[in-house]
């Protein structure tokens, strides 16, 4: 995305400077530069990130119940060319072991503990989210009979719509929901639609090194804050049209 911008910035200034409209085309460039070096430099993503991350960044202690419901929501899978072997997605390890951490810590309580796995197969890899992570789970110890799978979703807001009516069925005390904390208010505000409300626990947290000179890592970061900025200005324009569907 920003690649994207950064590059459609470059092409209107070039056509600009071939139609002589050399004024425009200063501009054009000089805003180019200066958003090249915002997020290249890591000030831009860093700002959008920090909004994002800080209402959630702090851990706190989990006071577990009589009944607890661990969701675990999915962050795409890995495919190998070679041996069509499938894995979780880089992004979603620190889930996976963050809800194997506190499903642990759980049973040490004695209490009732089980996970929701939710995520469908968008890249249609053969094999969805929710089996993957499964697998990933049982090697970590995790009791086969404490797992359940919601293997349909292919985003965020149906990991939410499609889980909802899986926990309603529940009776568990307590959700805790596990994802990146940098998807936790727009994941939260999905879920609080289908009257869920569960306790956030982030999986991991992302820094941003500000830089002298621009790193690629920002510009990857700085689409990853404006997905989820999107995401949120998107559901509340759907539900202003009455498009949100529960």
């Amino acid at each position: 995305m920003s690649t994207f911008f950064i590059f459609l910035l470059l092409l209107i200034g070039i056509l600009l400077s071939l139609f002589n409209y050399k004024k425009v085309s200063i501009i054009t460039g000089s805003v180019l530069v200066v958003s090249y070096l915002v997020i290249g430099d890591g000030f831009l993503p860093g700002y959008l990130l920090h909004n994002l991350q800080s209402p959630y960044s702090q851990s706190t202690p989990i006071k577990w119940k009589k009944t607890n419901t661990i969701i675990l929501l999915g962050a795409g899978t890995s495919k190998d060319s070679r041996s069509n072997k499938i894995s979780p997605s880089i992004m979603a390890f620190s889930r996976i072991t963050q809800t194997a951490i506190i499903y642990h810590e759980c049973k040490k309580t004695n209490a009732s503990c089980h996970i929701l796995i939710s995520g469908g197969d968008p890249l249609h890899h053969g094999k969805s989210e929710a089996k993957t992570y499964q697998e990933s789970l049982l090697s970590l110890g995790i009791n086969f009979k404490d797992i359940q799978l919601e293997n349909q979703s292919k985003n965020t807001y149906q990991n939410a719509e499609l889980s909802s009516s899986l926990l309603e069925k529940q009776y568990s005390v307590q959700f805790l929901l596990v994802i990146s904390v940098l998807s936790l208010i727009r994941a939260l505000l999905y879920f609080s639609f289908f009257n869920i409300y569960p306790q956030p626990i982030a999986s991991d947290i992302i820094t941003i090194p500000i830089s002298k000179f621009p790193l690629g890592y920002n510009f990857a970061m700085n689409d990853f804050a404006m997905h989820e900025y999107i995401g949120i200005f998107r559901f509340y324009i759907y539900n202003f049209l009455g498009w949100n569907k529960k």
